[in-house]
């Protein structure tokens, strides 16, 4: 059987494409940032919930970025930030997103270079989460789902997970507030077999 290739994937794949980046802070594409970026990296971490560095379905997997930029006015550093590459094909650019992030640094030179550090949506989710006034609302017993909801909605962070995940209607009555969200969000992707990460959009 032949495979059918798009021509974005003829153009990826000849080893000679011509790419652009493309920066939005705020939703305000920044002009000429092919010119003031000097590096760009992006990178996956894990961030366990058991301690552990190494990978299970306990764990939240973050996607981080770094871009380093010249002569920027640190005042048009708005997030989110949108990080897309585009890749030259019959004659215009085709846009893929790598990520949107939340600034965690920016530094600055005396040369006008600025760093900025940033990390996807899981940083959103570093707060200690208590399931108390749901688990209340709901007569002493929340499911899994709920709570999911609940991390999400106090995150300001959309779940499209739909409601039939694995022990999705499994219910508790206990919380701990002490607790990060973040960890709570690893403990019901172990328990439903899954991997807790963060969509771009």
């Amino acid at each position: 059987m032949a495979i059918i290739q798009s021509n974005y994937e003829k153009v990826i794949y000849s080893g000679g494409a011509t790419n652009k980046l493309r920066i939005k802070f705020n939703n305000v594409e920044y002009e000429n940032i092919d010119e003031i970026c000097e590096l760009m990296t992006i990178t996956s971490r894990i961030l366990p919930s058991n301690g552990s560095s190494r990978f299970s379905l306990g764990n939240f997997i973050s996607k981080e970025a770094k871009l380093i930029l010249h002569n920027i006015d640190i005042s048009d550093i708005i997030e989110p930030i949108n990080i897309e590459i585009g890749t030259l094909v019959n004659g215009n650019y085709e846009y893929k997103q790598i990520g949107v992030f939340n600034i965690k640094e920016i530094s600055t030179t005396n040369n006008n270079k600025t760093t900025i550090s940033m990390s996807d949506n899981s940083i959103k989710f570093d707060f200690n989460y208590n399931a108390r006034p749901l688990i209340e609302e709901l007569g002493g017993l929340a499911s899994y789902k709920d709570i999911l909801d609940d991390i999400c909605e106090k995150a300001n962070v959309i779940s499209d997970i739909s409601s039939t995940f694995h022990n999705y209607d499994m219910a508790t009555g206990s919380y701990n507030n002490t607790i990060k969200g973040r960890k709570y969000i690893s403990y019901l992707a172990e328990q439903s077999g899954a991997i807790a990460v963060i969509k771009p959009n």
